[in-house]
């Protein structure tokens, strides 16, 4: 081997030598691409937390003025409740009004037992105070779902909660259109939903009512007549809610119907505000006939309460209908398809319009009826809602508030009435 030889060999081994040490170094070097950007080891993916939902699956509120002859009715009805408490995402939030002069009280009823606040005022048929109330459950009590059911007397077409002693207000009764806005007002500012109301009150189920109430919740449910106390739905009712917290306000409705006695209620029947939005349309389809009538004849209003012989039905023979429920001298709740068919037949008009309304009634309107089998002889086919008739022209003029007389012909309809 020549001397450059060697040279060259020198020079040439430990630059092979250098380049293999690169290529098993850095591969890419090889395939001539740019080297990698080395970044930090790949952290694992933070898990974002659920943000938190309502603390209560359900809170029902009741409101119990009870500032009257129905005073001893309160205690067991909070015990009942308290005992269908089997779900610590469950509550139950009561506002009493009793005949001392201590101030109204607010019991908070949970699984872990229950505590009650004095409330200064006395003033239980004060919208004011209802509003108060409610304003406290939202802050205080946060749920997916909300329930306000009132107990206590009904009166008049508009009256709720009978006050016997009513504190600096001096108002004795709640006025249905006062309520109805102060829950609709509250309704729009939950973050849960208001899936039922519940006005388990004397006589209240009147259509005039119900579509006062529409903007209130998806479902709303009273009675056309008298309702018992203390009933005895609520340990059952509150249970069944605990074990499936997921129903509605529709199911929560039936569940009180299913597990009410049947001496405590005659008919309960609960409608939706879907359809109630669209009565004034259907009802007008109905009322228009009668209106153009040439010489429009009432048709016979009977009693509530008339001797009758075994056997015999419980509305009239003829065109006429018998009253649900009086709430004054001047005033008559009647079953509302019985009145409006009465009508239709003591004018000889074409049954076509009140036949569509009634299937409309029944298929659409009313979610859900139920009549105690004790009282079928008395009301097993009464449709499930009342209209209000006016014995004199004062008991038309006082309800001029009323939403459905602005919205519908059924004040024309009812001026004829007290002529």
């Amino acid at each position: 081997m020549s001397r450059t030889t060697c040279l060259c060999a020198r020079i040439v081994r430990p630059l092979l030598f250098f380049v293999t040490l690169l290529l098993c170094v850095s591969p890419t070097l090889a395939q001539e691409k740019p080297a990698a950007k080395v970044d930090e080891p790949a952290r694992p993916a933070e898990k974002t937390a659920p943000k938190p939902g309502p603390p209560w699956d359900w809170v029902f509120y009741y409101y119990m003025g009870y500032d009257n002859n129905l005073e001893g009715c309160g205690p067991p009805i909070l015990k009942m409740l308290r005992e269908g408490i089997t779900s610590d995402r469950v509550a139950i939030v009561t506002s009493a009004d009793f005949r001392d002069t201590d101030g109204m009280r607010r019991y908070e009823a949970t699984r872990a037992g229950e505590k009650f606040t004095r409330l200064e005022t006395e003033d239980a048929a004060d919208e004011a105070t209802l509003k108060s109330e409610l304003e406290w459950v939202r802050e205080n009590y946060k749920a997916a779902r909300y329930a306000v059911v009132f107990l206590n007397h009904g009166g008049a077409l508009s009256e709720m909660s009978h006050d016997e002693n009513p504190g600096k207000s001096g108002r004795d009764w709640l006025h249905v259109v006062k309520v109805a806005k102060v829950i609709t007002d509250w309704r729009k500012t939950l973050a849960g939903k208001l899936e039922l109301l519940f006005i388990q009150q004397c006589g209240k189920g009147t259509l005039e009512n119900y579509h006062a109430f529409r903007t209130c919740a998806p479902y709303i449910m009273a009675s056309q007549t008298t309702v018992g106390a203390p009933n005895y739905y609520y340990t059952k009712a509150v249970k069944a809610v605990c074990e499936k917290p997921r129903v509605d306000g529709k199911a929560v409705a039936a569940l009180f119907k299913q597990h009410e006695t049947n001496n405590m209620f005659t008919t309960y029947t609960t409608l939706n505000d879907k359809a109630l939005n669209a009565l004034p349309e259907k009802l007008n389809a109905v009322l228009t006939a009668l209106l153009e009538a040439k010489e429009f004849k009432k048709p016979d209003i009977q009693p509530q309460f008339q001797r009758r012989r075994r056997g015999q039905n419980a509305q009239p023979e003829g065109p006429g209908a018998r009253m649900c429920f009086q709430g004054g001298r001047d005033e008559a709740m009647v079953d509302g398809l019985a009145l409006l068919k009465a009508m239709y037949e003591a004018n000889k008009l074409d049954a076509g319009p009140i036949d569509a309304f009634a299937k409309w009634v029944k298929e659409e309107l009313i979610t859900e009826h139920r009549v105690s089998p004790d009282r079928k002889a008395m009301a097993g086919d009464w449709c499930g809602f009342s209209l209000y008739v006016p014995l004199t022209q004062d008991a038309l003029d006082r309800y001029k508030d009323y939403p459905i007389y602005k919205d519908t012909k059924l004040k024309e309809l009812m001026a004829k009435m007290v002529k």
